[in-house]
């Protein structure tokens, strides 16, 4: 077997992806923010402000969405 290993010929067989990173964190105003890793195409990193006071709303609705969707 070589070590050479061409990822381009193994497009169909790809099982994980790559992912940006995210991160979680309450900013100077004491909002929660999420903010992912930008991509090459992007100049800032995308990210959503959500007010404390809505962040257990969001929660449940994530939830919810993974009970819905799971296999």
């Amino acid at each position: 077997m070589s070590d050479e290993f061409d990822w381009n010929d193994f497009d169909r067989d790809l099982i994980v992806e790559p992912a940006r990173k995210v991160a979680v964190y309450l900013n100077p105003d004491n909002q929660l923010v999420i903010r992912q890793e930008r991509n090459e195409y992007l100049e800032m990193d995308p990210f959503i402000v959500v007010p404390l006071r809505d962040v257990p709303r969001l929660i449940e609705k994530l939830e919810k969405l993974i009970k819905a969707n799971q296999c």
